[in-house]
């Protein structure tokens, strides 16, 4: 069995590859990525790449049977500073994904986050999600879209990105303030990485796609 991984070398994309190669030590894994590994696994034959090249992903994607798309430009209030980078990675990015899709017949997870502020990134995920459902209803790609909030855990970076979870644990264990807007009383949701990629790896074992068509979690 060949897995790639879009976004390997990321956060979600580490503990995916981790769990992968855990559940399907005789599967072929691949990690596709603009960035270089910081948690590099053993066994994972790391590409780097830019999936907003159709011609460098329609080499990788050759053959494969599963395909997990964790690859994004992140950022709420960042990406008002790029949104056309922002635009271009996260929805041409999967148009290139589920053309591919079409061709390969591969089944493709798509990771998404649900839309509460109305940002580059919010948009251009449901954007994303958007074109996910064109290509099922118009082609029959068979791909299933699980939207999460904040996700935390192993391997996240405290650099770039000003996670709660990680940046509050740090500016703690360095005996620094932390620092809380507004009265304190807001809530979030949170959920554990763990749990993100063991439901990634069950869509796609359970061929939700496949039985019920369309799928969103």
């Amino acid at each position: 069995m060949n897995i790639v991984v879009t976004g390997g070398a990321g956060f979600i994309g580490t503990n995916s590859l981790y769990y992968l190669k855990n559940k399907y030590p005789a599967a072929k894994i691949y990690s596709f990525d603009i960035g270089q590994p910081v948690f590099p696994v053993n066994d994972v034959e790391y590409i780097h790449g830019d999936i907003r090249s159709y011609t460098h992903l329609k080499e990788v994607l050759k053959g494969a049977e599963l395909v997990f798309h964790f690859a994004a430009e992140l950022g709420t209030h960042e990406t008002f500073l790029n949104p056309e980078v922002t635009n271009d990675v996260n929805i041409n990015g999967t148009l290139n994904l589920l053309t591919l899709a079409r061709e390969y017949n591969y089944k493709l997870l798509v990771a998404s986050k649900p839309n509460i502020w109305l940002n580059p990134y919010s948009v251009s995920k449901h954007a994303m999600e958007l074109y996910c459902l064109m290509f099922y209803k118009e082609y029959g790609v068979r791909v299933s879209i699980l939207e999460f909030f904040s996700v935390y855990g192993p391997y996240q970076y405290i650099y770039k990105y000003q996670k709660a979870v990680p940046y509050f644990i740090y500016r703690a264990l360095i005996n620094e303030y932390i620092p809380i807007y507004g009265n304190g009383e807001q809530q979030a949701d949170f959920v554990y990485v763990q749990d993100v990629v063991k439901a990634a790896d069950l869509i796609m074992e359970k061929e939700i796609f496949g039985s019920r068509g369309w799928d969103k979690s």
